[in-house]
């Protein structure tokens, strides 16, 4: 089991024990409680750890390899997808999760590779900021991995609570009009970041930096603000969803200029109309359980 960090979210220390981590974050991700390991530790074939039914490819089948590490290289995703396209029966989806920290350059790296390279499925890297930000949304699952992971010391009331949590929303990924977003990672990033904030505490900046720990929405007392917090995150985990729905059926997407470091993007009316809306709803929500709470999209 990880050890308690006040740092950071403890990580797994060993590759059996993300193993276990990433086939209960998949069975969130994809929807699908039947994702299971791929047989043993030797017996994998296609280079594919983890197998499900995500419930949007319509009985179709994806994969993901798992990489308990931090040394991340695109050659060793790129490795893991040429092995993955000789998997029996074929896959829709391929997604490399690490326990790594979120990489930009690194994910339009793979963006261009995937282009490149016409692949038969769509390909993603999973990070553990997006791993842990879906999992701590669960007790269970937090105490089945972090059992002991520390919470703050000090108790806070509720109304010191959520004015702590609302820095959370006060950011460019939530005040911005849509169209003016200058990073698509980073605007997913954000999301994640905020859903992680709400469960876990766990606050970091839009480069990643860690701003200490907060309670999370479990500890608050009042059960209409708990009520209230669980439908912001709700509405929080449907937002990233539906941007991810979006890029894959390409009304949000890269320019096509093939440049790993290029921010710009290109997007559809009404990907932005959509965007623009439901962040609208979930800064609403939260409003409601926080009423001085005055963030909104286009400020």
């Amino acid at each position: 089991m990880p050890s308690p960090s006040t740092s950071k979210w403890p990580k797994p220390r060993s590759e059996d024990e993300f193993e276990q981590i990433s086939v209960d974050f998949l069975r969130i991700r994809w929807n699908d409680r039947h994702a299971a390991l791929n047989g043993r530790r030797g017996q994998r074939q296609g280079g594919v750890d983890i197998l499900g039914k995500p419930s949007w490819l319509n009985g179709k089948t994806a994969g993901a390899q798992c990489k308990n590490t931090n040394a991340l290289k695109l050659k060793m995703f790129t490795g893991d997808i040429e092995n993955a396209k000789a998997f029996p029966g074929g896959l829709s989806e391929f997604l490399v999760l690490t326990s790594g920290d979120r990489d930009a350059r690194l994910q339009a790296e793979l963006r261009l590779y995937s282009r490149n390279d016409a692949l038969p499925f769509r390909a993603e890297i999973v990070f553990w900021d997006d791993i842990i930000a879906d999992l701590a949304a669960d007790e269970a699952l937090i105490a089945k991995h972090w059992k002991g992971f520390p919470r703050p010391a000090k108790k806070l009331g509720d109304v010191e609570t959520l004015r702590l949590m609302a820095a959370a929303f006060d950011r460019p990924a939530f005040t911005t009009p849509f169209h003016g977003e200058s990073s698509l990672a980073d605007f997913k990033a954000a999301l994640t970041d905020t859903i992680m904030a709400l469960n876990t505490g766990v606050r970091k900046t839009r480069d990643g930096v860690a701003l200490g720990r907060i309670p999370s929405r479990h500890e608050l007392k009042s059960a209409a603000a708990m009520k209230g917090l669980k439908q912001t995150e709700s509405a929080l985990v449907g937002l990233r969803s539906k941007f991810d729905e979006l890029v894959r059926a390409k009304e949000i997407r890269p320019c096509g200029c093939d440049k790993p470091e290029c921010s710009m993007h290109e997007m559809t009316a009404s990907a932005i109309r959509e965007m623009d809306v439901r962040r609208q709803e979930v800064l609403d929500l939260f409003r409601r359980v926080h009423p001085e709470f005055d963030v909104h999209v286009g400020r």
